[in-house]
């Protein structure tokens, strides 16, 4: 087991995680919040939003969608969360150069932010281990949702 906090990044997009916001919630639904930190940036520009937001069936859904983008051919992928504060666009050519597209704010009703990235398929592996070893450390509902 790893120990808090696991960081996610991709391109400017850095995701922090703390761990789960109510391990001892009454179901496992509620349980299944984590605690996050996201900040997105790139010059000039400088977004952060904090709090319970992504739930592990969110992670569970970004590790399928890595897992595709490498496996694949399938040029693009989208990950979209439960909450409204993130989206993320992945295209990737031939070559497997990714253009990220990171949608991110911290009021959904009221501000929106976007950021392009341009990566090589590369970074996803470390991405992949980090939020696998994630999912498996704090999946206390061991897939029943």
């Amino acid at each position: 087991m790893m120990t808090a906090p696991y960081v996610l990044t991709l391109g400017g997009l850095h995701l922090t995680f703390y761990g789960l916001s109510d391990p001892h919630a009454f179901d496992a639904w509620d349980q299944g919040w984590c605690h996050v930190k996201m900040i997105c940036q790139e010059e000039g520009a400088h977004i952060k939003v904090t709090g319970s937001l992504l739930h592990l069936v969110d992670l569970k859904a970004l590790l399928d969608c890595l897992t595709l983008l490498l496996i694949t051919n399938e040029p693009i992928q989208t990950w979209e969360t439960l909450e409204e504060h993130l989206m993320i666009r992945f295209e990737q050519n031939h070559l497997g150069h990714l253009t990220v597209t990171v949608h991110i704010t911290p009021d959904p009703h009221r501000q929106q932010h976007t950021f392009y990235f341009e990566l090589d398929q590369t970074y996803l592996l470390p991405l992949k281990s980090t939020l696998s070893q994630f999912i498996k450390d704090f999946d206390i509902t061991k897939n029943d949702l």
